[in-house]
C-alpha cells in the first residue's frame, strides 16, 4: 500500500482545501499562482499538497510519544502495594459500579489483548495510537479537534496528534475490522466454549436504547450496529456500557462548569462548590434508583463545597 492511499480520501481532502490563512492554505496559493508560468495542472498542486500534507504528518509522528504495548503494561498494570486498602468505591459498591466492574474487562479488551495490540502492531500503529484511533474510529471520519473533545480529559494536543497518526498509517475501515477480529479471537479463546448468547443479548438489550445526547463515543459505537457474531456482541455491549458511563461522566461535569483543567484551574473548583447541592440532590436520586451507594458523595477540599453540602 502506498503513502497515499494510507492516509485516506477524507484526510487528503481535507488538507487539499485547507482553512484560509493556515501555512498549508497559503502555500496552495503560492504553489497555485505558479500554474500558468510553471506549466504545473491542477491536479499537479493536488498531488504536491497531497505530499505536504504527508510530509506534515510524518513530522508530527517524529515528534509524538511512541509507547509500546509492553510498555503500557508496565505502566498500568503495577502490582497493588502490600496492605493496600481497596477503594471505598469498589468495597461498597453500588449496582452501577457493579455492571462497571463486570463490563470493564471485556470492554477493554480491544485497548489490552495481546493478539489485537499485535495485529494493530503490524500495520505501524503503537499502543497510543491504537487506542485513540481504535476508539474514535466508531465516531466516523472527524478531525482531530472533535476527537480531542469526546475524550475530555485526555490532553488536546496529543489527542490531535495521535488521531492524525493513525488516520495517516491505516485507513478508519482497516483498523475497525483488524480491532474487531482480533478482540473476538481473542476473547472467544478467553471464553474457552462458553455460550455467551444470554449475557451479550441481556447487556444489549439493556444498554442500546440508552440515552445518546451529549454521548457521541456511545453513539458512535451504538451506530455501528448490533454484531451478529455472538462473542463480538458481548464485547460491543459491554464497550457500549463502558463508553456510555464515560460519556456521562463528561457531561456531567461539563453541566457543573468544571473543563478539562479542574485539577488547576481555581475557577473550576469554584464551581464545584457552586454547584455541591445539585451533586448531592442528584446523588439522592441515584441511590432512591438504587443506582448508587448509600452515604455522602465525596465532594473534596474545593471552597464551599462542605459548608454547601451540609
Amino acid at each position: 500500500m502506498n503513502e497515499a492511499s494510507r492516509v485516506g480520501t477524507p484526510y487528503v481532502g481535507c488538507a487539499l482545501r485547507p482553512r484560509r490563512g493556515t501555512a498549508l492554505a497559503q502555500t496552495r496559493r503560492r504553489v497555485a499562482a505558479t500554474t500558468v508560468t510553471g506549466g504545473l495542472t491542477s491536479s499537479g498542486v493536488d498531488r504536491l499538497l497531497s505530499t505536504l500534507a504527508l510530509d506534515m504528518i510524518g513530522r508530527r509522528q517524529r515528534e509524538r510519544p511512541v509507547v509500546d504495548y509492553s510498555q503500557a503494561v508496565d505502566a498500568f498494570f503495577a502490582p497493588r502495594p502490600a496492605g493496600a486498602a481497596l477503594p471505598e468505591a469498589v468495597v461498597s459498591a453500588g449496582p452501577a459500579r457493579r455492571l462497571r466492574d463486570a463490563c470493564e474487562p471485556i470492554a477493554m479488551r480491544a485497548v489490552w489483548s495481546p493478539g489485537t495490540n499485535a495485529a494493530v502492531a503490524a500495520e505501524g500503529l503503537d499502543f497510543l495510537t491504537s487506542y485513540v484511533g481504535g476508539r474514535a474510529a466508531s465516531m466516523g471520519s472527524p478531525v482531530g479537534y472533535v476527537v480531542a473533545a469526546a475524550f475530555a480529559w485526555f490532553e488536546p494536543g496529543l489527542v490531535r496528534v495521535l488521531y492524525d497518526v493513525a488516520l495517516a498509517t491505516v485507513t478508519r475501515q482497516r483498523l475497525i475490522d483488524l480491532r474487531d477480529e482480533a478482540t473476538r479471537t481473542s476473547l472467544r479463546d478467553v471464553l474457552d466454549g462458553a455460550d455467551p448468547t444470554e449475557i451479550a443479548n441481556l447487556v444489549a438489550d439493556a444498554v442500546e436504547p440508552a440515552e445518546g445526547m451529549g454521548r457521541p463515543l456511545f453513539s458512535g459505537l451504538r451506530a455501528r450496529g448490533r454484531p451478529a457474531d455472538l462473542v463480538r456482541r458481548l464485547w460491543w455491549a459491554c464497550d457500549l456500557v463502558r463508553e456510555h458511563r464515560g460519556d456521562s461522566h463528561v457531561a456531567a461535569a461539563a453541566a457543573a462548569g468544571i473543563g478539562r483543567r479542574a485539577g488547576a484551574d481555581k475557577r473550576a473548583d469554584r464551581a464545584l462548590g457552586r454547584h455541591a447541592p445539585a451533586l448531592v440532590h442528584g446523588h439522592e436520586g441515584l441511590v432512591a434508583r438504587g443506582h448508587a451507594g448509600r452515604g455522602r458523595p465525596a465532594l473534596g477540599p474545593w471552597p464551599g463545597a462542605r459548608r454547601s453540602a451540609d
